[in-house]
Protein backbone atom coordinates (compact mmCIF):
# COMPACT_ATOMS: atom_id res chain seq x y z
CA UNK A 1 0.00 0.00 0.00
CA UNK A 2 1.03 3.35 -0.86
CA UNK A 3 -0.07 6.90 0.90
CA UNK A 4 0.76 9.58 -0.96
CA UNK A 5 0.95 12.66 1.40
CA UNK A 6 -0.53 15.54 -1.06
CA UNK A 7 0.86 18.96 -0.32
CA UNK A 8 -1.20 19.97 -3.53
CA UNK A 9 -3.92 22.23 -4.46
CA UNK A 10 -5.15 22.94 -7.19
CA UNK A 11 -8.54 22.39 -9.63
CA UNK A 12 -7.14 20.13 -11.77
CA UNK A 13 -6.24 17.46 -8.98
CA UNK A 14 -9.56 16.56 -7.37
CA UNK A 15 -9.96 13.78 -4.82
CA UNK A 16 -10.67 11.13 -7.09
CA UNK A 17 -7.40 11.91 -9.41
CA UNK A 18 -5.40 11.86 -6.46
CA UNK A 19 -7.01 8.05 -5.25
CA UNK A 20 -6.66 6.83 -9.02
CA UNK A 21 -2.76 7.80 -8.72
CA UNK A 22 -1.95 6.07 -5.49
CA UNK A 23 -3.52 2.93 -6.80
CA UNK A 24 -1.43 3.22 -9.91
CA UNK A 25 1.80 4.41 -8.07
CA UNK A 26 1.13 1.36 -5.48
CA UNK A 27 0.71 -1.09 -8.54
CA UNK A 28 4.07 -0.08 -10.08
CA UNK A 29 5.48 -0.24 -6.81
CA UNK A 30 5.00 -3.62 -6.17
CA UNK A 31 6.06 -4.62 -9.85
CA UNK A 32 8.97 -3.43 -9.47
CA UNK A 33 9.56 -4.18 -5.58
CA UNK A 34 7.93 -7.24 -4.65
CA UNK A 35 9.62 -7.32 -0.96
CA UNK A 36 7.42 -4.58 -0.20
CA UNK A 37 3.97 -6.33 -0.48
CA UNK A 38 3.61 -6.34 3.31
CA UNK A 39 5.38 -2.49 4.24
CA UNK A 40 3.48 0.69 3.95
CA UNK A 41 5.53 3.42 1.71
CA UNK A 42 4.64 6.85 1.64
CA UNK A 43 5.78 9.88 -0.16
CA UNK A 44 4.54 13.56 -0.49
CA UNK A 45 3.96 15.30 -3.59
CA UNK A 46 4.01 18.96 -3.27
CA UNK A 47 3.29 22.41 -5.33
CA UNK A 48 5.63 25.06 -4.62
CA UNK A 49 6.45 28.59 -6.37
CA UNK A 50 9.32 29.38 -8.54
CA UNK A 51 11.16 31.12 -5.56
CA UNK A 52 11.40 28.14 -3.30
CA UNK A 53 12.32 25.51 -6.12
CA UNK A 54 15.17 27.86 -6.84
CA UNK A 55 16.65 28.04 -3.31
CA UNK A 56 16.05 24.19 -3.16
CA UNK A 57 17.63 23.77 -6.23
CA UNK A 58 20.47 26.04 -5.09
CA UNK A 59 20.78 24.60 -1.52
CA UNK A 60 20.63 21.17 -2.69
CA UNK A 61 22.31 20.77 -6.02
CA UNK A 62 24.24 24.38 -6.61
CA UNK A 63 22.15 25.07 -9.41
CA UNK A 64 21.04 29.02 -9.23
CA UNK A 65 18.18 28.62 -11.15
CA UNK A 66 14.60 27.07 -11.38
CA UNK A 67 13.31 24.14 -12.31
CA UNK A 68 10.48 21.80 -13.13
CA UNK A 69 10.74 19.07 -10.33
CA UNK A 70 13.13 17.79 -7.66
CA UNK A 71 12.81 15.51 -5.77
CA UNK A 72 14.88 14.27 -2.50
CA UNK A 73 14.86 10.40 -1.47
CA UNK A 74 15.54 9.24 2.32
CA UNK A 75 17.04 6.01 0.40
CA UNK A 76 19.86 6.05 -1.97
CA UNK A 77 19.16 2.91 -4.11
CA UNK A 78 16.26 0.73 -3.34
CA UNK A 79 16.62 -1.31 -6.61
CA UNK A 80 19.83 -2.22 -6.25
CA UNK A 81 20.07 -2.23 -2.15
CA UNK A 82 16.72 -2.94 -0.99
CA UNK A 83 18.12 -4.09 2.48
CA UNK A 84 18.40 -0.30 3.24
CA UNK A 85 14.83 -0.40 3.55
CA UNK A 86 13.57 -3.96 4.20
CA UNK A 87 14.59 -3.46 8.44
CA UNK A 88 11.51 -0.89 8.48
CA UNK A 89 8.16 -1.84 8.69
CA UNK A 90 6.88 1.63 7.21
CA UNK A 91 8.86 3.15 4.36
CA UNK A 92 8.87 6.61 3.82
CA UNK A 93 10.61 7.23 0.65
CA UNK A 94 10.88 11.05 -0.06
CA UNK A 95 9.65 13.90 -1.20
CA UNK A 96 8.44 15.23 -4.50
CA UNK A 97 8.32 19.32 -5.54
CA UNK A 98 6.75 20.52 -8.37
CA UNK A 99 7.53 24.32 -9.50
CA UNK A 100 3.58 24.98 -10.33
CA UNK A 101 4.80 28.00 -12.02
CA UNK A 102 6.70 25.86 -14.53
CA UNK A 103 4.18 23.54 -14.23
CA UNK A 104 1.36 25.50 -16.16
CA UNK A 105 3.82 26.98 -18.64
CA UNK A 106 5.86 23.51 -19.64
CA UNK A 107 1.44 22.90 -20.30
CA UNK A 108 1.04 25.48 -22.48
CA UNK A 109 3.92 25.13 -24.52
CA UNK A 110 3.19 21.23 -25.01
CA UNK A 111 -0.64 22.24 -25.44
CA UNK A 112 -1.71 20.00 -22.72
CA UNK A 113 -3.90 20.53 -19.80
CA UNK A 114 -2.01 20.94 -16.96
CA UNK A 115 -2.82 18.02 -14.81
CA UNK A 116 -1.27 15.71 -17.98
CA UNK A 117 2.09 17.91 -17.37
CA UNK A 118 1.76 17.61 -13.49
CA UNK A 119 1.71 13.64 -14.55
CA UNK A 120 4.62 13.88 -16.42
CA UNK A 121 6.46 16.12 -13.75
CA UNK A 122 5.10 13.62 -11.10
CA UNK A 123 6.45 10.67 -12.68
CA UNK A 124 9.71 12.41 -13.71
CA UNK A 125 10.75 12.79 -10.41
CA UNK A 126 9.44 9.97 -8.57
CA UNK A 127 11.39 7.39 -11.32
CA UNK A 128 14.44 9.93 -9.24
Amino acid sequence: MIDIEWLVEHKSLSLEMKKKLEASYTEFVLKEFSWVSEKFLSFSVKLCDKIEIQKLNRDFRNKDKMTDVLSFSIFSDLRSHPEEAEVFEDIELGDILICEEVCLAQAKEFKIEFFEEFIQLLNHGFLH
